[in-house]
């Protein structure tokens, strides 16, 4: 937090003002740049030019734009789906000097609705970085071309959108310029139909977006800030100038919404529009390519994942399979010097005769055993664990000892034993073992 205190004398009493800078929470839903920063396009030479130069500047003696394009060339696009990890569905698309983020969360209750809503609703935010172009912008507070973007975004993609799948519920959809060098709208709009189908919303059709500026006789495709900045701003106004975007929906070959800013003749709005639906079908490949690519990924990777489980699967039951195997007799310990803790629980349980225990392995473990549970193998007898001299405990539930002297007798040798457990065997029946 950054505070600068000002002081104020008012009829001879100092009063001390402080205004502070607080810092403001971040938002994850969004990229999160720098507060404080502005775009290094204000400290170039083309910031301070005037509408002259600038305008004697757009073409050159080829017919080619400042940037090499010719008038009716597109810039190049790239086109990445599950770009934030938070979100449910999000895209990046980038032309050279535009680049977009949109992501798409899970649809939420509408706030502060009282009433039910038999269709769901768009929420829509467009949002700047502070260093996406010449102009400063305050990071936080919206201003009047973010608003106005946000909802044209939102006219845009309304009738993509299957709105009565989610009735009473709201879709956030936020989009935020990292740079923005022109067509921001057709970016964004592009990118947030991509963000949807990305998060599996359901849509009638995958919109796309482009975008043209008019200077005079000439229409430059797919504009720079430049362009549309001269478009929009031309002194002439007796001749064709503006900038128009327009988003289609292809496959059903409808068009989304359609955005003009300038004065146009209608002859240039019809020629345009043309111009523009042959845009937007070159755009919608390359979003149907990145979606397919996502599909046929999604696909190896939940194959993958069963061979996976199946693998995990056949171990585990190897496991199992190890694990059941039963032992009947009790032997070749002998080179275990220092076990003091033995169990034998559940071994032959099924079988008909009880579980046998080697003499010379009793022997071998009797100079260190000190725990010892043989519970559930049908044991009749005890005479077995008389060599195991430092057994402190024994457990013997569950098997089919029945008298109680001999088994007394068979264990009297062993002085350290201080806690027995008989539970369940015949003997228990009549005869309290706490007595033994």
């Amino acid at each position: 937090m950054i505070c600068c205190c000002y002081v104020v004398v008012i009829k001879k009493r100092a009063i001390f003002l402080s205004i502070c800078k607080i810092k403001m929470p971040l938002d994850y839903k969004r990229f999160n740049g720098p507060e404080d920063s502005v775009s290094y396009k204000r400290f170039t030479a083309d910031y301070l030019k005037s509408y002259d130069e600038l305008h004697s500047e757009l073409i050159d003696e080829t017919g080619h734009r400042k940037d090499g394009r010719a008038m009716d060339e597109a810039r190049p696009m790239y086109v990445r789906g599950n770009f934030v990890s938070q979100a449910k569905g999000s895209s990046y698309i980038e032309m050279r000097g535009t680049k977009v983020v949109c992501s798409v969360f899970d649809p939420r209750e509408i706030v502060h609705q009282n009433e039910f809503s038999t269709v769901g609703l768009l929420f829509c935010e467009v949002k700047f970085a502070p260093f996406a172009c010449k102009r400063q912008r305050q990071s936080h507070v919206p201003d009047s071309e973010e608003k106005a973007l946000s909802v044209a975004l939102r006219k845009a993609v309304g009738p993509t959108v299957c709105c009565q799948s989610f009735a009473n519920f709201q879709i956030d959809i936020f989009v935020y310029i990292i740079e923005s060098d022109g067509s921001c709208l057709a970016a964004a709009i592009t990118a947030a139909g991509l963000a949807l189908a990305n998060a599996a919303v359901p849509m009638f059709d995958v919109v796309t977006a482009s975008s043209v500026a008019i200077i005079g006789d000439k229409i430059f495709i797919d504009p720079t800030e430049d362009e549309e900045h001269l478009a929009m701003i031309s002194p002439d106004t007796n001749t064709n100038h503006g900038v128009i975007t327009m988003a289609r929906l292809n496959g059903l070959m409808q068009i989304a919404d359609f955005r003009q800013i300038g004065s146009l003749d209608i002859e240039c709005i019809l020629k345009v529009t043309d111009i523009l639906e042959q845009e937007c079908q070159k755009v919608f490949p390359k979003i149907q390519k990145t979606l397919v690519g996502y599909v046929k990924n999604g696909i190896m990777e939940q194959k993958r994942l069963s061979e996976e489980g199946k693998a995990r699967e056949a171990k585990l039951k190897d496991k199992m399979l190890e694990w059941s195997n039963k032992i009947s007799v009790v032997e070749n310990l002998e080179g275990l010097k220092y076990l003091e803790e033995l169990h034998i629980e559940k071994q032959n349980v099924n079988g008909t005769d009880p579980l046998c225990f080697d003499p010379r392995t009793m022997v071998s473990v009797g100079a260190s055993l000190r725990i010892l549970n043989v519970s559930q193998n049908r044991l009749s007898d005890m005479s077995w664990a008389k060599p195991l001299r430092r057994l402190e405990i024994l457990i013997v539930k569950k098997n089919n000892l029945e008298n109680v002297e001999e088994v007394a007798d068979n264990l009297c040798a062993l002085i350290n034993l201080v806690d027995v457990n008989f539970k369940e065997n015949p003997m228990t029946k009549s005869i309290d073992t706490k007595k033994l």
